[in-house]
């Protein structure tokens, strides 16, 4: 499997100006206007929002990009977005400029379909990158709770958990709806840069967002509380009955992990 660097697009040891600029732009925002500790008074004027964009207020478009709505949120996107900077050298500057900004608005676009909620935050544009590392760098380990996880199995398995599960779009304060439209828009950017390895790879992603599923379908079939009895009494039999669904999607997984280059082979510089 080719590395985004074998794309050839140069630039590889560019000085990420577009990863510094965002950056300084989000502690900026946070240090001088809205403050470190924001309050709705603070936020109100910057965040984005549906009643906004009726009031043809359209600069809430950018600005919500650059504004969190508190330290934690703000020291998280600093962080996810930095640890990506590496693909700015790959990619050149005006690509994932272009990428990190149309990601921002498709999140922004999503969100506003789907909730009247205000949004803020850089989360849209870092889907948007980690949705060209599912097209193009689909072995980067990502951390879930301090364990790789293939970038192929960890964004489709959450755009899953995301549709699929009752409530989990209205559950505040994460705008969930905004990370998948950011996603969405790194995909088709993949496509873009690199069709045919882009295409290779979205069957992986499909397979993964099925799998998921199929998990989630089947949990809320039988039940966790059904299944955790189960498990409790040693009930072998009866877990495989009703799990067996769950526990074939989990093998799929599995294969798939295990499929993928791992970091430090030919993804070894996109590991985060």
């Amino acid at each position: 499997m080719e590395t985004i660097e074998a794309c050839g697009w140069g630039m590889r040891r560019a000085f990420p100006y577009a990863t510094v600029l965002a950056l300084s732009l989000m502690v900026v925002v946070a240090w001088r206007v809205t403050g470190v500790f924001p309050t709705e008074a603070t936020l109100s004027p910057w965040w984005f929002s549906r009643d906004g964009l009726l009031a043809g207020e359209h600069h809430r478009w950018f600005t919500s990009l650059v504004t969190h709505g508190g330290i934690l949120h703000l020291l998280f996107n600093v962080i996810a977005l930095a640890s990506l900077a590496p693909l700015e050298r790959d990619l050149g500057t005006p690509r994932f400029l272009t990428v990190l900004i149309l990601a921002g608005l498709g999140g922004n676009l999503a969100h506003a379909f789907t909730t009247t909620m205000p949004a803020v935050g850089a989360s849209g544009s870092i889907f948007g990158l980690l949705g060209l590392l599912v097209a193009l760098a689909p072995g980067t380990r990502l951390s879930l709770l301090g364990l790789p996880v293939p970038a192929i199995v960890l964004l489709p398995g959450y755009a899953a958990l995301v549709l699929l599960v009752p409530g989990l779009q209205e559950l505040a304060p994460i705008a969930h709806m905004a990370h998948l439209g950011g996603l969405t828009v790194g995909l088709i950017a993949g496509f873009a840069f690199a069709p045919t390895r882009a295409i290779e790879h979205l069957a992986y992603a499909l397979v993964t967002f099925a799998a998921v599923g199929v998990i989630v379908l089947n949990l809320q079939t039988v039940g966790i509380g059904a299944v955790l009895h189960a498990v409790l009494e040693q009930d072998l039999l009866t877990v495989i009955m009703n799990t067996w669904p769950t526990l074939a999607a989990l093998g799929v997984l599995a294969w798939i992990a295990y499929r993928i280059p791992q970091a430090g082979s030919e993804d070894s510089r996109w590991a985060m």
